[in-house]
């Protein structure tokens, strides 16, 4: 007997808010036609970012705007999303062709199989919003230290070859060194 017959039928979950949208809804892949499938490197804010035009939109690929720009500013993409959300913009699905495009292109890691695109000027919004410390609501700024700085000066950039990495540097300075017991065959 097969499972799929004794399931419940699937019904979308409404927010108590309203009946009438659902609070979870994934918009369609953008059609996979030749024309929406043309990328180009466009430039945005100094640098270079992949984007598609679709339905004469140019849309650019968000996690390379995210890794270019916003990873300093915010915890993640998973917080970029709650903010886009809040935001209320929603952004568009990549469809398969356009996701090998922007994997080929090295716009997102090798292993990705799924991508959002944005339009430019909601990728401002969305920057103006992670800059902007009241965008935080009932949270501090989020601080980014130098690696130079006078706080601790322990932090390193990188790790370099014959160093102890940077977790490893204890504050003082000093380096404690412990015997250890050599283990061997009881006699």
């Amino acid at each position: 007997m097969s499972y799929l017959n004794v399931l419940p039928p699937t019904f979308p979950v409404y927010s108590y808010r309203s009946s009438h949208k659902p609070v979870y809804s994934t918009p369609s892949p953008v059609e996979n036609i030749p024309q929406n499938n043309e990328c180009k490197m466009v430039e945005l804010r100094g640098a270079k970012v992949a984007s598609f035009t679709v339905d004469g939109c140019e849309l650019i690929c968000l996690p390379q705007a995210f890794d270019l720009f916003l990873k300093h500013l915010v915890g993640g993409l998973h917080t970029v999303y709650t903010k886009l959300k809040r935001l209320e913009i929603t952004p568009v699905v990549c469809n398969v062709e356009q996701v090998r495009i922007l994997r080929g292109l090295g716009a997102i890691q090798p292993g990705v199989n799924r991508c959002k695109l944005i339009s430019r000027k909601d990728f401002e919004t969305l920057y103006n919003d992670c800059t902007n410390a009241s965008s935080r609501p009932g949270r501090p700024p989020k601080r980014t230290q130098s690696v130079t700085s006078p706080e601790n000066p322990h932090i390193m950039p990188h790790s370099v070859p014959g160093l102890m990495s940077p977790g490893m540097i204890p504050p003082t300075g000093t380096v404690r060194i412990s015997a250890a017991p050599i283990c061997g065959p009881r006699l």
